[in-house]
């Protein structure tokens, strides 16, 4: 019985051991990827917005497979401005600290800050970089990251209203929110 208890404990530690030491591992691995960016503080921005959005997972991605993985996959996640609340605590509607770093991002980057987002070998933080696009008014830029995306298109799983969350390309995510722009603005 001890000994079941200590394999038990042995194999949710090294469960654990495991997802911090990939999700570190690719928290680097894109903070080494971004170049340089505008400022330090964007750089900071960057790489906390990416730690939000990187995290790994034993379960089987497609929702009607119902297996664990012997080994964990990456998954990336975007998400808006959605709240837990009646009334958002915070400013600009965001009790979201994901969404609240990306704002921060939209409004005190460049085009090209945004434009190497998009570029980022992670398909959340290429989203976020379009979508900073859209909100500073960079439509035709955006169009042709659109057409680039076609050829890369990667999962994400867009948590909107915090309900049943399930992967979305990132082409037709970018083509929602391009349509959204085009009917409500940023």
């Amino acid at each position: 019985m001890l000994l079941y208890a200590q394999r038990a404990i042995y194999v949710t530690v090294s469960y654990h051991m495991k997802k911090s030491i990939i999700v570190i591992i690719c928290v680097f691995w894109e903070i080494h990827s971004f170049g340089q960016y505008s400022n330090n503080k964007m750089d900071r921005l960057l790489a906390e917005l990416t730690e939000m959005v990187t995290d790994s997972s034993y379960i089987h991605p497609d929702p009607k497979i119902l297996e664990e993985l012997d080994e964990p996959i990456l998954e990336y996640w975007v998400r808006d401005n959605m709240t837990y609340n009646e009334l958002a605590r915070k400013k600009n509607f965001s009790d979201n600290e994901t969404y609240s770093t990306f704002q921060k991002i939209s409004r005190k980057g460049k085009k090209t800050d945004f434009i190497k987002m998009t570029e980022n070998k992670n398909p959340a933080i290429r989203v976020y970089g379009f979508w900073a696009l859209l909100k500073n008014d960079n439509l035709g830029i955006a169009i042709e990251i659109l057409e680039k995306e076609k050829q890369i298109s990667e999962n994400v799983f867009w948590d909107s209203f915090g309900c049943e969350v399930f992967p979305r390309k990132t082409e037709d995510l970018m083509e929602e929110l391009m349509e959204n722009h085009k009917k409500y603005g940023s």
